[in-house]
């Protein structure tokens, strides 16, 4: 029988897995014997440390995420490290408490190596698609609407989500594209906004004033209308919120292509400001506020 390359790799897929989690059961059988045997007065002083070092493990995700907004520029490029270092710094304390009270470090290290072992590989293909879709994000080499072309595939845009970008063909065929094929194969895109348009993207972390943001970002956009122009008009789209924060995107056209970089720089450290100034307008509000109460 004839296998497709999809069958294939899903069955590679399922052996692998299949083997690492018998190796992960036997190590944890082995790993955890240490700790089942200690007398039930050392119990508490382990219960204590683990305490201690998961206490720490919190703080440094804390400042990690402080460090991350303070360091990087970028405002997309730190919301992504905010979200992948706390929990890379998480996991590596969780396996330094539990090696305190286990006498089999090499066992819990190879149960760690193990366990993300069969997550890359059972999930590479989502992972790949995933990693890339930021990269897209800040480069902006595509929005709805345009006519792209890749590989063999050829249509117009109408969903990008963060695995796949979905294109509508002349056919009306729907073609669904892993964002990953877009940084290893060339694609071109065909709509004539794509040279002069612009998508930048804004991460908002603090509950500040949205429409007062929304209105002095398209103030400053109008005071470059020697670069900027006012037709089409410039519009801000969101395009994420959750709990925390909320993603938008400011859609403008440039005069010139040419002056992309000098255009993008300019607002980033403009809109910084704007946002700092927000924050401390709203702090001065509830020191206000609860000074008169």
């Amino acid at each position: 029988m004839i296998l497709s390359k999809y069958e294939r790799s899903e069955r590679i897929n399922n052996f692998v897995l299949i083997f690492v989690f018998n190796k992960i059961l036997n190590a944890m059988e082995i790993g955890l014997n240490p700790f089942m045997e200690r007398e039930s007065q050392l119990l508490i002083n382990d219960i204590l440390i683990i305490s201690v070092i998961l206490i720490i493990t919190w703080i440094l995700a804390r400042i990690s995420r402080i460090a991350a907004d303070k360091i990087i520029r970028d405002k997309h490029v730190a919301y992504r490290l905010r979200q992948f270092i706390p929990r890379v710094i998480w996991l590596l304390g969780i396996i330094f408490a539990i090696s305190q009270v286990s006498k089999s470090i090499e066992i819990l290290l190879l149960v760690a190596a193990l366990f993300g072992l069969s997550i890359i590989v059972g999930l590479r293909d989502i992972l790949a698609n995933i990693l890339v879709r930021p990269f897209l994000d800040l480069y902006s080499p595509y929005r709805l609407g345009d006519y792209i072309s890749v590989g063999e595939f050829s249509g117009k845009i109408i969903d990008i989500n963060p695995i796949n970008t979905v294109i509508l063909n002349e056919d009306d065929e729907v073609i669904i594209i892993p964002n990953s094929l877009f940084v290893r194969e060339i694609f071109i895109n065909k709509s004539k906004r794509a040279k002069s348009e612009v998508s930048l993207p804004i991460i908002l972390e603090e509950k500040i004033d949205t429409i007062e943001f929304e209105k002095k970002i398209l103030e400053l956009v109008d005071s470059m209308s020697d670069k900027i122009k006012k037709r089409p008009k410039p519009i801000i789209a969101t395009t994420g919120i959750d709990e925390n924060t909320e993603e938008l995107t400011l859609i403008f056209t440039l005069k010139n292509p040419e002056d992309k970089g000098v255009v993008v720089s300019k607002l980033n450290d403009e809109i910084r400001k704007i946002i700092d100034e927000l924050k401390e307008r709203k702090k001065r509000e509830e020191d206000s506020y609860e000074s008169s109460v």
